[in-house]
């Protein structure tokens, strides 16, 4: 006696029609939802609009040039007089919004935290749109790689903006210098990181490694697919409501089990086979271009506030002056407005001089050769083996204690109705044929 032959189809009582009257949709309100869409959309781009314009206008005031007096001049004294009272605008508003706050609170709400929504909302949301796995993984790799040192991540980002602040900010020598050194040693942890890593397989392989290494070892997994003694006793001549609801329960969760797993390592083969690793090496080193010109600038800025006489202008240069000349000094270049004159300035221009080339060469270096893609590509495609194996194995284990192949136990879960079904069919239409086929698809 088999465990399928304890199964009565009766016990479920289930109701022929109920997934056909379910799928069923009510469509007489499009028609009348259909007329303001095009209002919403207009509020919406001017939600986006102003929420773009505002963190802008704040990030550019804070960190590189005061915009009020870029954009009116500095010669318009009324104007410059009435950019004085921006509070007093504020104030105004938060007065308007508290007067209308059934209209305008959830909008004022949007702008003030569009950078938030941005991130946590409209990023996420149109990735799920995508539906793209290797994007999904990629995103995945880019978070592994921030959170493995997440420590020392956070301390040499804290340390470099702290430093960063009291460069911009003090005139006071000593602390100048100190900040300095503090910028000089993280973005030297950054350039060992980014040249180091680029030449070697990703976190993210080691950890997707990790990973199915834990779940082959984890017991609690190997217990899972076993059904349980009460169930198989031969006691039982046919299973009870609950008992038949418990068995179709577990079956359907091994399934679905099944299927992720077959999903995890097609997913992770399709991004090994795509382009995302080869992007995700080229967006760490132009985040080192973009680290290495702001920690020059900072560097140069507290040279100026320190000490005045190693550079050279014919006027006091202005932070976009200082950027500019970060640059230019990265690109063996140099500019009109202001050149080094002193022994530390022109070190720091030399040095400078010499890292803009180092980042160019690595870079090409790191292309043609692709040496990072080939040892990813192998690391990648033992990871893939591995989790398939283990697909491979589940799906043995499952055919052993449910005495049907998954094929088999889902075509039995539709004939029983398993609340599951649709997830598992969802599932099952996400790997192609030839993947689910042992040995195949790699």
């Amino acid at each position: 006696m088999t465990i399928w032959d304890k199964i009565d189809k009766s016990v479920l009582a289930v109701p022929s029609g109920d997934l056909a009257d379910a799928g069923g949709s009510d469509t007489s309100n499009s028609a009348a939802a259909s007329s303001p869409k095009s209002f919403l959309r207009v509020r919406r781009a001017v939600r986006n609009l102003l929420g773009f314009l505002l963190w802008t206008y704040v990030f550019l005031q804070v960190f590189v040039v005061d915009v009020d007096q870029a954009v009116l001049g500095t010669d318009n004294g009324h104007v410059n007089h009435l950019v004085g009272y921006k509070f007093v605008f504020v104030i105004v508003v938060l007065v308007v919004v508290a007067i209308f706050w059934k209209r305008l609170l959830l909008p004022f709400l949007y702008i003030v935290f569009f950078p938030f929504i941005i991130l946590f909302w409209k990023i996420p949301r149109a990735i799920y749109r995508r539906r793209s796995g290797g994007l999904i993984l990629g995103i995945c790799n880019a978070i592994s790689s921030l959170f493995v040192d997440f420590r020392w991540n956070f301390t040499c980002s804290a340390a470099w903006f702290i430093a960063s602040i009291i460069v911009l900010t003090t005139h006071i020598t000593p602390a100048i210098y100190l900040s300095m050194l503090v910028l000089a040693g993280v973005l030297g942890r950054s350039y060992f990181r980014t040249i180091k890593y680029s030449f070697m397989p990703s976190r993210f392989v080691s950890l997707q490694t990790k990973l199915i290494n834990k779940f082959a070892d984890n017991n609690f997994t190997a217990s899972f697919v076993q059904i349980d003694d009460e169930l198989k006793s031969d006691a039982i001549d046919v299973f009870t409501k609950p008992q038949l609801d418990q068995f179709v329960s577990k079956l359907s969760i091994v399934v679905m089990l099944d299927r992720a797993v077959y999903i995890w390592a097609y997913q992770l083969d399709r991004y090994r086979q795509g382009s995302l690793p080869l992007l995700f090496s080229l967006v760490s080193y132009f985040c080192l271009f973009v680290v290495t010109t702001a920690t020059l600038s900072l560097v140069n800025i507290g040279i100026l506030h320190a000490s005045p006489a190693e550079f050279a202008y014919t006027a006091m240069p202005s932070v976009t002056t200082m950027v500019y000349y970060s640059v230019s000094s990265l690109a063996v270049s140099s500019i009109s407005q202001v050149h080094a004159v002193g022994a530390l300035a022109e070190a720091v221009a030399t040095v400078a001089a010499v890292l803009g080339p180092v980042i160019l060469l690595t870079l090409v270096a790191n292309l043609i050769f692709a040496n990072r893609q080939q040892r990813q590509d192998v690391a990648l495609r033992d990871t893939v083996k591995s989790i398939k194996r283990q697909g491979d194995q589940l799906s043995v284990s499952l055919e052993q204690n449910f005495e049907v192949t998954v094929d088999d136990a889902i075509e039995r879960l539709q004939e029983l109705g398993s609340s599951f079904i649709g997830v598992i069919l969802f599932l099952g239409s996400q790997i192609p044929d030839d993947f689910l086929n042992p040995g195949e698809g790699i």
